[in-house]
């Protein structure tokens, strides 16, 4: 698909709550970023939901544009790191996350698994020179690999979890538990990939969906993990939206959320919604996804993404951070 001026525009929810819904990418040959009312997005691109990157705009849109424009990692990253640096810690996080996502499209799996490595090695160089940034990666580098998971962790620990969480969201919504399954993905060290470790679900009865793979910024699964937002796509109304406070934001657009045919094939033909929520260690790093799923239209269609959020919210919330909580009990004391 080509991309043009007129659709890699720059938007910004109106949120005045704690959460601001960014999505952040590039457009070859435009110029800079532009500012509407709506959910930030600039070619299907994804960073964290951050108040300071709304503040901070106008510097991180400058940095985007001049790191997409000369394609210098070593020069230009770094300099325009550093210059944000000295307004907030935190918009050297989201530019390394879009300088990612603006450099990444196109490259084999080996040529973005360098990328990543490189950009998490020039922030870290920038970031060392204050003694007040915390250091932790900007890019997620916590894989499955680095997990030491016991043999029943997955049946006595992980699918106890998961039939909590949906149990609770089908009472909640008040429609049959077997309609709700649950799921977690991690990110693969093979391909770069969000996948279901082994028995990591719940009434998932299909091998063939059980061996699904997302890519890190599409699909339900792949928009929470970039975006570190709770997220509800409605895949019958092809409409995704970001759940903060018990209300929805739309996301404009349905490509985010596309993925490709192959995999397309593997999910469940009466599959109607999904709700996901990121799985983050307690240094905020995003290392899952949580979802909660539907299948049976008769029954799902009935819910509305109002009821989602207002409904599932908190549950979801809940089982995320304990879910975190557990597999950072697991992590390999040593680095894969």
């Amino acid at each position: 698909m080509t991309s043009t001026c007129s659709t890699g525009r720059l938007r910004k929810t109106g949120l005045v709550s704690s959460l601001l819904a960014i999505f952040i990418s590039s457009v070859i040959g435009c110029g800079l970023l532009t500012t509407t009312t709506g959910t930030i997005v600039y070619d299907h691109c994804i960073l964290p939901p951050s108040p300071i990157g709304e503040k901070g705009e106008n510097a991180l849109k400058a940095s985007l544009d001049a790191v997409k424009m000369s394609g210098n990692l070593e020069a230009t990253f770094k300099s325009e790191a550093t210059k944000l640096l000295e307004i907030n810690q935190e918009l050297v996080k989201l530019y390394a996350l879009g300088t990612y996502c603006l450099m990444s499209k196109g490259k084999t799996d080996a040529q973005q698994s360098a990328l990543h490595d490189q950009i998490n090695s020039i922030t870290q160089e920038v970031t060392s020179k204050n003694e007040n940034v915390a250091k932790a990666n900007p890019l997620p580098s916590t894989v499955i690999e680095s997990f030491n998971f016991p043999l029943q962790f997955a049946s006595d620990v992980i699918q106890v979890e998961l039939r909590s969480v949906a149990d609770s969201l089908a009472a909640r919504l008040r429609i049959p538990e077997n309609n709700l399954r649950a799921n977690i993905f991690m990110l693969s060290k093979e391909d770069g990939k969000l996948r279901i470790p082994p028995g990591f679900q719940v009434r998932m009865f299909n091998p063939i969906e059980q061996r699904v793979a997302f890519p890190q910024q599409h699909g339900a699964t792949g928009v929470a993990f970039s975006s570190s937002g709770l997220v509800i796509v409605m895949l019958k109304k092809k409409e995704g939206f970001f759940s903060e406070g018990g209300s929805i934001f739309l996301v404009e657009g349905w490509d985010i959320f596309h993925y490709s045919l192959d995999e397309m094939a593997k999910v469940a033909p009466d599959l109607t919604w999904i709700f996901s929520a990121p799985i983050k260690k307690e240094n905020g790093e995003v290392i899952g996804v949580l979802n909660v799923d539907c299948v049976g239209i008769k029954s799902c269609e009935t819910i509305t993404e109002k009821n989602l959020a207002a409904q599932g919210e908190r549950p979801m919330r809940i089982a995320a951070t304990k879910i975190g909580t557990l597999l950072q009990s697991q992590l390999k004391t040593t680095p894969q």
